[in-house]
């Protein structure tokens, strides 16, 4: 704890502008982006539960990481695009492309979106989990 608090008050001076803090002045090097990606969508679920599907289904399991290297190569070539906007969030983006409409819309699609992933995952959970986790 002390350790990141001495961080914190270390690089707190350098931070001077709002792009600064939220996406490190635009200055981090690819491998660096790509390793924040990794490690944001790879979990212990995730390695743990690829270990326990390649176990039970063998190579076809392979696939299951199939989604987020086509999703990290998709960004490979929209990124470029989508820095020379200078935009921090996907409405930004929208907004700065088409107007403020848009922008509207995107907010509202995204948290709709978030509301039916978190209550579908909590209705499974509900539902199933009791069933598919025995001794619960």
């Amino acid at each position: 704890m002390v350790v990141l608090l001495g961080v914190s008050v270390a690089r707190v001076s350098k931070v001077k502008t709002k792009a600064d803090y939220l996406v490190a002045g635009r200055s981090l090097p690819v491998y660096v982006l790509v390793f924040t990606l990794l490690s944001s969508w790879i979990g212990s679920g995730s390695l743990l539960g690829g270990a326990e599907n390649a176990y039970k289904h063998g190579f076809v399991a392979l696939w299951q990481g199939a989604g987020g290297w086509t999703g990290l190569l998709l960004i490979y070539f929209i990124a470029p695009r989508a820095r020379k906007f200078a935009q921090y969030t996907i409405p930004d983006l929208l907004e700065a492309r088409y107007n403020q409409t848009a922008r509207v819309l995107g907010v509202i699609s995204s948290l709709a979106a978030e509301i039916f992933f978190t209550l579908s995952f909590r209705i499974f959970q509900l539902s199933w989990g009791s069933l598919l986790s025995p001794g619960s």
